[in-house]
């Protein structure tokens, strides 16, 4: 499965790649990364991943409007959108869940919680049980 990760924080890349590259059911994960919402619209032109976890707090374009500028663009209507911030409001989700986001998610707090987030979204896609 592919995944893509939008965060200004490249030590977040880098947590999830400590996190495993293989899923509980032994998917194989590969990851791409960018570090601004534009910068994730041009990966965008050129992979389609499975998923993409987006942060929310960004300068210049948040999380939110991100997402709804990827689900403008038909060929990623069924991809998979997780906004992925340190914390959550209830606003956010509904703002998150206005915008065609699938999940909303607090970033975890070690390596075992980030890999079940994975495993989740990975359960989720594949049209398993969340």
């Amino acid at each position: 499965m592919n995944f893509l990760l939008i965060d200004d924080d490249r030590d977040e890349f880098d947590i999830i790649l400590a996190a495993g590259d293989k899923g509980d059911d032994n998917t194989t994960f590969t990851w791409s990364y960018a570090p601004s919402a534009a910068a994730g619209i041009e990966v965008l032109n050129k992979i389609t991943p499975s998923a993409v976890f987006i942060d929310y707090n960004m300068p210049v374009m948040n999380g939110i409007d991100c997402a709804l500028q990827i689900r403008r663009d038909p060929r990623f209507a069924s991809v998979c959108l997780v906004l992925y911030s340190t914390s959550i409001t209830e606003t956010m989700e509904k703002d998150a869940a206005s915008a065609g986001i699938n999940f909303s998610i607090q970033k975890p707090d070690d390596f075992g919680e980030m890999s079940n987030l994975i495993d989740k979204v990975s359960s989720f896609i594949s049209g398993s049980q969340v």
